[in-house]
């Protein structure tokens, strides 16, 4: 079977909707290469295969309608759609005291390049 478990499933599920434009249509193009070239693997493949193909994948503007298509895909694979994270509000990083030596520059200065 194209999704045979519950993470391959998942993780096909989150670069549909990774931040990468690229990311999502490779997923997309792969995915839907996967189901033609395997067409009884699912019983609702003509419909994923559909919205695989009818969707602009690398669209910046509309993840909210790409997070849409993609938990209906995964409910017609039977998947969890994952959930959106609450952004954490942890405190950036203290900056870190580099003395002079540490730096990549010092090194290449000391040794004459």
């Amino acid at each position: 079977a194209v999704v045979s478990t519950q993470s391959t499933g998942t993780q096909i599920s989150l670069l549909l909707c990774h931040r990468y434009p690229r990311v999502r249509k490779g997923m997309a193009d792969a995915f839907y290469t996967a189901l033609v070239t395997y067409d009884d693997a699912l019983a609702n493949s003509q419909e994923v295969s559909q919205i695989l193909e009818t969707t602009v994948w690398e669209d910046p503007n509309n993840i909210a309608g790409l997070r849409e298509k993609r938990n209906r895909i995964c409910e017609l694979v039977g998947v969890k759609p994952p959930k959106l994270l609450a952004p954490t509000n942890k405190p950036a990083p203290a900056p870190v005291n580099t003395e002079a030596f540490d730096s990549y520059s010092d090194l290449v200065g000391r040794a004459g390049y």
